[in-house]
C-alpha cells in the first residue's frame, strides 16, 4: 500500500529518473512541479475536511445536544392528557378536562399482531437496507446531497423508515440544512435507544394511510373491513403503497395508480426476497376487495360532544406553543403530543372564579342597557381575571352565551381590538411619571390653542370641550385626550412603543415603517389607535406593575406539566421584569383610584373596597374597555361587536367588570381593603402651581383650592413654603379688586391670586393669560362645529342614511344635554394674576338710567345684551367689532360696506318695510322723541354677499345656533330675512357684560 509518507520520496525520484536524463527536462520538472501542487492540494483538502469535522461535531455536540433526544413514549396514541384546575371551595386540584387524540381515525396495533408482510412491504419500498444500518442509508444520504447540490434537486429522497417515523412524529418538513442535519443525528440517536422492532411498530401506527387514517390498523378497517393481522400480501402491499402520497395513491380515487404501486412492491419484496415465486405469483393475482368505510373502526377516537370551555381552548393554545419552543417542533407535532402524551396539566383557573364569570357571561341579557344595538349583530364581550402577583389566570371568557364549538375563536386571548385611553396609563402617565418628568400635581394646558413639538396635531377631547388649566391627576380623572398627547411629546412614541413591547408584555404592536404600517405614533401611543389592536389578555397583564410595586408579571394559563408517570416536563415561570418603580406604581394607583371614585371609572365602584381603573373607547365608540384592578385581584372587560359597528358612548365593560368581580371578591371573602403606601413616602400637601409646600393662601386660590396631599419619597419632598399665591379683597359681583369707593361691603370676598414676581420657576398658564379671561363655557358654536366636523367623517361608514342618522341625533342630545348642564360660573373666566387684577367698575352707575357705565369711553351697558349705548350720539355699538347696531332689526352694520350682518359675522338681506317696533330700546331717561333721520336702513336692493361660509370672526357664535338655519336659501344662494312674526326665535343675546369678554376667546 502506498503510505503518504512516501509521496514527497516519489516525486523526487520522478524528477531524477532516467526521463529527465535522456533529454527530457523541462518535462521531468513540470511533472515534479505538478505531483507537488496535487500533493498540497490533498494535505490542504484532509486538514481542512479534518477542521471541519472537528468543528461541525463541537456544534453538533454544544448546539444540538439537546434537541437529539427523542422519546417516543411522549407521543404514544393511547394516553389522554388531563387538565386539573384549583377548587377554592375544597382547597384541591380537580379534574377540569380530559383531552384526547383528535386526529382523525387511529388505533395502536402491536408490533407481535402486525403481518410479516406489511413490514416486509415497507422495507422493500421504503428503505431496503433497514436491517443494517444505524439510523441513516449513507449511500443513499450521499446521493441525495449529491444530486441537491449538483443538480440543485432537491427532490431525491434520502430518508430511511427511521428518518421517515422522525418526520411523522415531529412534522419536520421544512427543508433546511440545519433541519436535514437535526434529521440523521437524531435518527442515530434513537437506534441507540430504540430497536429495529420497536422503530417498525411505531413507523406503521403512525404512517398517514389517506381518509383520515392514521397508521396500517385504522387504513386496514377503512379499507377492508378488518384487522391488519387478517391481510393478505397484496393487501399489505396495498396499504404500503398509498403512504408515498396518499391523495395520489388512494384506491378509491386513483385505482390505477394504487395497483401499479402495489404491482411494483410486490416485485421489490421478490426481488430482495422476501417473497418466493409462488408467493408473489399469488398476490400479484389476487383481486383487492375494498369497504371503504363501510365496516367502521371500531378503535377510531371519539370527539368529545360538549364543547370545550374558553379557559380550556386558552390552555391547549398556550401549552402547545411551549411545547414548540421546548422541544423545537411545529404545530401540528406539539398538538399531537399533548392531546395523546398522557401529560397531567396544572392550569391556574380557580373553579369559583371561573363559574361567576360563566354565569355572568352566560347571557346577553346581563349586558348594561344603554349601548346602540346592531339589526344584525349581538354586542359581544370579554374578560379576563388574574392575580397580578403570581400571573395566575384565575377566570376568563372568550364571548357572551353558549360556547357551540372547541376551539373558537377567543375573544379574550386571541381577538386584537383598538384600546383606546385604556393604553394612557401605561403608554404616557407612568412613562412620564417614572422618568421624573411630571408628578400627579403637575399642571397642564388643555386648549385648542395648545402645540405640540414632534407634530403639528392635537386630538380633539371626547366632548369637544377644553378645561383650561389641568393637574395631572385631573387630566386622567377625565381622560382628557390633549394632556394624553403632550406627555407621549413629552418622551416622543417611540419611548412609550418600547415600554409596551420591552417592559409590558405587549407582541401584537407593529413597528414597519419602511411597510407603512407602524404603532410608532402620536395617535397609537396617546389615543391607542393601533394598527392591529391589542388582546384583552395583553392588556390586562400590562396592568401588573401599577398593582405589585412596579414589577410587570406576564400572565399565565397553567403553572406546570408532568407526563404520565409524574415526573415534571416544563414549569412555566411567568416572565418577570422591574417595569416602573415603587413610586410610580403608587403614583399611577392613587390617580387611577381617583378616576373610579371621582371619574369616568365611577360605575366600577361596590361596597368595602378599593378599586382603581380606567375606561377607554376607540374612534367611533366600536369598542369599550375597563381594565381595573383591587388589592387581590386585577381585570380587564372588552365589549363591542365582533364585525367592528358603533355601540353608543355608554359603556357597559364598566358594568359587566363590577359584576363579575364584586361577586368574586365576595365568594373568595376578599373585602375592607385598600392600597398600600409604601412604608419609605411621607405624606404633604402641595401648591399645585408651584409645586412647593402649600399653605392657606394656595388653598383659597380664586380659582378654587390649588393644594393637593400625597405621599412623596424623602429626597423629593419641597423644602420651601410657596409664596406666589397672596391674599387680596375682590368683589364677588365682578372677581375684579374689591373698589371700596363704588362696591358694596357685602360683596368683599377675600382670596388669593398668584403673584408671579415671588417665584422664579414655571408656572403653566393659559396662553390667553394676559387677558385674563378662560371661557369654562365656550359658545355652542364652539362645540357644535368641533361635533359636525367629526361626524361627517363618519358618514361613510354607516351602511344607511336613517342609521347614521339616529346615531348623529343621538349624539347631538348628548352633547347639548351636557352642554346646557355645564357649569357657567365666572371662576373659570376671571384674571388669577395679581398683576392682571383692575379694580371692579361694576357698581359705578349712572344716576339716569340705573345703567352700568362702561370701563372705556362715556358708554353705558345695556344689561339684558351687554351692547354700549352711546349717550353722545344716540347709538347701539357691539362691543367687541365696533359695529354699530340697528335699532330696528338688531342686526350689525358694516361702516365700510353698510350691509347687514348677524353676530356671527353673515350677511344678511334685510326689508325694513316689514318691522314695525325697534328690537332694541334706549335706556329709561335717554328716549328721543322719534328716531333720528340718519339711521334709516340700507337700500334693500342694496348688494348681498352670497357666501355661505360657515366660519366665523372672533366675535361670532353667541347670536344664533349655528346647528340649524335661520333664513330661507334663495336660488343664488342669497339669504332672505323672514319677516318677525313668522321667523323663529333667535337664541337670546348674552345676559351680562362679562360674556362680551368671553366671546371668541
Amino acid at each position: 500500500m502506498l503510505r503518504w509518507r512516501r509521496i514527497p520520496e516519489l516525486a523526487k525520484r520522478a524528477s531524477d529518473s532516467k526521463l529527465v536524463n535522456k533529454g527530457f527536462p523541462a518535462v521531468g520538472r513540470i511533472l515534479g512541479a505538478a505531483v507537488k501542487v496535487i500533493i498540497t492540494a490533498v494535505l490542504i483538502g484532509v486538514c481542512t475536511g479534518a477542521l471541519f469535522a472537528l468543528i461541525f461535531a463541537a456544534f453538533v455536540k454544544n448546539s444540538l445536544k439537546d434537541e437529539l433526544k427523542v422519546s417516543l413514549s411522549e407521543f404514544s396514541l393511547n394516553q389522554t392528557s388531563t387538565l386539573y384546575c384549583w377548587d377554592s371551595s375544597i382547597g384541591d386540584y380537580v379534574v377540569l378536562d380530559e383531552l384526547s387524540g383528535r386526529e382523525g381515525k387511529s388505533t395502536w396495533i402491536n408490533y407481535e399482531d402486525i403481518p410479516k408482510a406489511m413490514e416486509h412491504a415497507a422495507v422493500a419500498i421504503e428503505d431496503k437496507r433497514f436491517y443494517e444500518h444505524y439510523g441513516v442509508d449513507w449511500y443513499r444520504t450521499t446521493a441525495a446531497f449529491g444530486s441537491m447540490f449538483l443538480h440543485m434537486d432537491s427532490s431525491f429522497g434520502g430518508s430511511t423508515i427511521t428518518q421517515q417515523l422522525l418526520k411523522n412524529v415531529l412534522h419536520f418538513d421544512e427543508v433546511t440544512v440545519k433541519r436535514k442535519v437535526l434529521e440523521i443525528f437524531r435518527a442515530l440517536e434513537l437506534e441507540k435507544s430504540y430497536t429495529k422492532e420497536e422503530i417498525m411498530e411505531w413507523y406503521l401506527n403512525f404512517i398517514w394511510l389517506g381518509h383520515g387514517c392514521r397508521g396500517v390498523q385504522a387504513a386496514s378497517k377503512e379499507y377492508f373491513g378488518k384487522d391488519a393481522s387478517e391481510l393478505s400480501v397484496a393487501e399489505c402491499a396495498c396499504l404500503i403503497g398509498i403512504t408515498n402520497n396518499p391523495s395520489m395513491y388512494d384506491p378509491q380515487y386513483h385505482p390505477e395508480a394504487n395497483r401499479k404501486r402495489t404491482a411494483t412492491i410486490l416485485y421489490e419484496m421478490l426481488d430482495q426476497g422476501y417473497l418466493t415465486q409462488s408467493e408473489y405469483d399469488e398476490a400479484a393475482a389476487e383481486e383487492l376487495v375494498f369497504t371503504f368505510g363501510t365496516a367502521g373502526s371500531e378503535g377510531e377516537d371519539s370527539i368529545a360532544s360538549d364543547p370545550t370551555e374558553w379557559f380550556t381552548d386558552a390552555v391547549i393554545e398556550d401549552v402547545i406553543a411551549d411545547l414548540m419552543e421546548l422541544k423545537d417542533i411545529d404545530y401540528k407535532t406539539a398538538e399531537t403530543l399533548l392531546l395523546n402524551a398522557g401529560y397531567k396539566i396544572y392550569t391556574t383557573m380557580d373553579r369559583t372564579v371561573q363559574d361567576i364569570i360563566d354565569d355572568v357571561y352566560s347571557t346577553t341579557d346581563n349586558i348594561p342597557s344603554g349601548y346602540v344595538r346592531s339589526a344584525t349583530q349581538d354586542l359581544q364581550s370579554s374578560i379576563v381575571v388574574m392575580d397580578p402577583y403570581t400571573g395566575d389566570i384565575r377566570g376568563l371568557s372568550g364571548g357572551i352565551g353558549r360556547k357551540e364549538g372547541s376551539r373558537l375563536l377567543n375573544l379574550a386571548t386571541q381577538s386584537q381590538r383598538s384600546p383606546g385611553s385604556t393604553i394612557k396609563p401605561i403608554a404616557s402617565y407612568s412613562v412620564c411619571l417614572d422618568r421624573g418628568l411630571v408628578m400627579p400635581y403637575t399642571v397642564f394646558d388643555d386648549s385648542d390653542f395648545t402645540k405640540l413639538g414632534g407634530i403639528n396635531w392635537l386630538p380633539n377631547n371626547d366632548d369637544f370641550s377644553n378645561s383650561g388649566s389641568v393637574t395631572l391627576r385631573s387630566a386622567l380623572q377625565h381622560s382628557i385626550n390633549t394632556i394624553a398627547a403632550q406627555l407621549v411629546d413629552m418622551i416622543t412614541p417611540r419611548a412609550s412603543f418600547n415600554q409596551l413591547v420591552n417592559r409590558l408584555g405587549f407582541t401584537s404592536l407593529v413597528d414597519d415603517s419602511a411597510g407603512g404600517y407602524s404603532d410608532v405614533g402620536y395617535a397609537a401611543m396617546s389615543l391607542g389607535q393601533l394598527t392591529n389592536g391589542v388582546t384583552v389578555r395583553e392588556m390586562c397583564q400590562a396592568y401588573t406593575p401599577f398593582c405589585n410595586e412596579g414589577i410587570f408579571t406576564s400572565a399565565r394559563t397553567y403553572s406546570r406539566i408532568e407526563d404520565a408517570s409524574g415526573a415534571l416536563v416544563y414549569e412555566n415561570v411567568p416572565e418577570t421584569n422591574v417595569a416602573l418603580s415603587k413610586r410610580t406604581a403608587y403614583y399611577m394607583t392613587e390617580m387611577l383610584n381617583n378616576a373610579v371614585n371621582h371619574g369616568t371609572g365611577w360605575l366600577a365602584k361596590f361596597d368595602n373596597m378599593a378599586v382603581a381603573g380606567k375606561t377607554g373607547g376607540s374612534s367611533g365608540w366600536k369598542d369599550r374597555w375597563f381594565i381595573g384592578y383591587t388589592p387581590y385581584l386585577l381585570g380587564a372587560v372588552w365589549t363591542g361587536y365582533k364585525m367592528p359597528e358603533t355601540m353608543g358612548s355608554s359603556n357597559p365593560a364598566t358594568g359587566m367588570w363590577k359584576q363579575v368581580m364584586q361577586r368574586v371578591h365576595a365568594a373568595l371573602g376578599y373585602s375592607d381593603a385598600s392600597f398600600k403606601t409604601p412604608d419609605d413616602m411621607v405624606r404633604v400637601t402641595v401648591c399645585c402651581d408651584t409645586g412647593l409646600l402649600a399653605t392657606e393662601a394656595c388653598e383659597h386660590d380664586i380659582r378654587g383650592d390649588r393644594t393637593m396631599t400625597l405621599y412623596m419619597e424623602p429626597n423629593e419632598l419641597p423644602s420651601t413654603v410657596c409664596q406666589a399665591h397672596v391674599f387680596v379683597d375682590i368683589c364677588s359681583d365682578t372677581y375684579h379688586l374689591f373698589n371700596e369707593e363704588m362696591c358694596p361691603e357685602e360683596c368683599r370676598r377675600t382670596v388669593s391670586v398668584l403673584d408671579t414676581s415671588k417665584y422664579e420657576g414655571r408656572i403653566t398658564l393659559p396662553p390667553w393669560f394676559p387677558d385674563g379671561h378662560y371661557p369654562r363655557k365656550s359658545s355652542w358654536d364652539n362645540y357644535y362645529n368641533a361635533f359636525a366636523a367629526y361626524w361627517e367623517k363618519q358618514r361613510d361608514k354607516y351602511s344607511s342614511a336613517s342609521a347614521y342618522q339616529t346615531d348623529y341625533d343621538r349624539a347631538l342630545s348628548t352633547l347639548r344635554a351636557s352642554y346646557d348642564a355645564s357649569d357657567p360660573s365666572p371662576l373659570g373666566a376671571v384674571p388669577y394674576v395679581l398683576s392682571e387684577l383692575t379694580p371692579c367698575t361694576l357698581h359705578d352707575t349712572d344716576p339716569i338710567s340705573g345703567w352700568h357705565i362702561a370701563p372705556v369711553g362715556n358708554f353705558l351697558i345695556d344689561p339684558s345684551t351687554g351692547f354700549y349705548y352711546d349717550r353722545e350720539n344716540d347709538i347701539l355699538i357691539e362691543p367687541v367689532t365696533g359695529w354699530t347696531v340697528d335699532w330696528r332689526t338688531g342686526y350689525l352694520i358694516n361702516p365700510e360696506t353698510g350691509e347687514y350682518t348677524n353676530l356671527s359675522g353673515r350677511v344678511v338681506t334685510v326689508h325694513p318695510e316689514r318691522y314695525t317696533e325697534d328690537k332694541y330700546s334706549r335706556p329709561k331717561g335717554y328716549e328721543p322723541a322719534t328716531i333720528p333721520d340718519t339711521e334709516t336702513a340700507p337700500d334693500e336692493n342694496s348688494e348681498t354677499d352670497t357666501d355661505t361660509d360657515t366660519d366665523t370672526p372672533s366675535g361670532g357664535g353667541i347670536g344664533e345656533d349655528e346647528d340649524k338655519p335661520d333664513t330661507e336659501t334663495g336660488s343664488e344662494g342669497e339669504t332672505e330675512e323672514p319677516v318677525p312674526s313668522e321667523a323663529p326665535e333667535e337664541t337670546p343675546p348674552p345676559s351680562s357684560s362679562s360674556d362680551l369678554f368671553w366671546r371668541g376667546n
